[in-house]
């Protein structure tokens, strides 16, 4: 687990973790789980540390499961590099206020997905998600949708899926 935000501690650790990935190929074989929880709206210290990870992720090759947490959302350019670099991902898990992941879609043998956001107003396509049950029928066992809601959900398609019944979790 990764912690991106306003303690400066949090913040070095991580950054030292993302130069020892790009210096120690040896170690970052070894990383198969990464979470990166976020805690920045805006701002250079975001970007840099964007920039860093970005730069950082082609060397987890043995990187299997992928999480996303707090704000920013992931965005697209975010979901692009790590399609380019992990296209094999076995779960993805994205969490925050909205829903972001424009081509999450893309990936095509998650086991797992995880979709957590408290509203559907983000910047992804309304059917992304049915999109991304779709894509991965054949390999998704656990799926996890939660939205905070009093209303209908644009994420109601997703249970129109063929993958919803061959799911094991749900």
């Amino acid at each position: 687990d990764l912690f991106v935000g306003e303690d400066p501690e949090n913040l070095h650790r991580t950054m030292d973790f993302l130069d020892r990935v790009k210096a120690d190929v040896a170690f970052a074989r070894r990383v198969r789980c990464l979470r990166l929880h976020w805690a920045y709206e805006s701002g250079e210290i975001l970007d840099l540390v964007s920039r860093i990870f970005m730069t950082a992720l082609p060397e987890f090759t043995a990187l299997r499961e992928f999480e996303w947490i707090g704000y920013p959302e992931l965005q697209a350019e975010m979901v692009t590099a790590l399609l380019n670099s992990h296209p094999c991902l076995s779960a993805v898990g994205l969490i925050g206020w909205h829903f972001d992941a424009i081509g999450i879609s893309q990936f095509a043998a998650l086991r797992r997905f995880t979709l957590r956001a408290e509203d559907d107003d983000g910047l992804a396509d309304m059917d992304e998600i049915r999109a991304v049950l779709d894509a991965n029928t054949r390999t998704l066992t656990h799926l996890t949708l939660g939205a905070h809601l009093g209303r209908p959900h644009s994420w109601d398609s997703a249970f129109g899926s063929p993958t919803i019944g061959a799911l094991t979790r749900l």
